[in-house]
């Protein structure tokens, strides 16, 4: 197991131009949207996670593949929990 923390990692989440919408608040008769993943949102650090995991996840398979090591698929588990 490794742990880090990563400064503003969230911000390199972007959301969808079309899901920004759902991603605004509104303050001073003002409507602002995040263009990138909130802090605060109660779903972020899942989201992030699985995100960070399965980019490196794709990395580690390609990686293998390269060095031809064949894993043993039925205890392999490479989807994020």
């Amino acid at each position: 197991m490794a742990s880090f923390d990563m400064k503003n990692s969230y911000h390199h989440v972007e959301i969808r131009s079309q899901e920004r919408r759902l991603m605004g608040v509104s303050w001073r008769e003002m409507f602002y949207v995040f263009n990138v993943l909130p802090f605060g949102l109660s779903g972020a650090p899942v989201l992030f996670t699985k995100l960070f995991l399965l980019e490196h996840v794709q990395r580690v398979r390609a990686d293998l593949a390269v060095a031809e090591i064949v894993t043993s698929p039925e205890k392999c588990q490479w989807d994020p929990v």
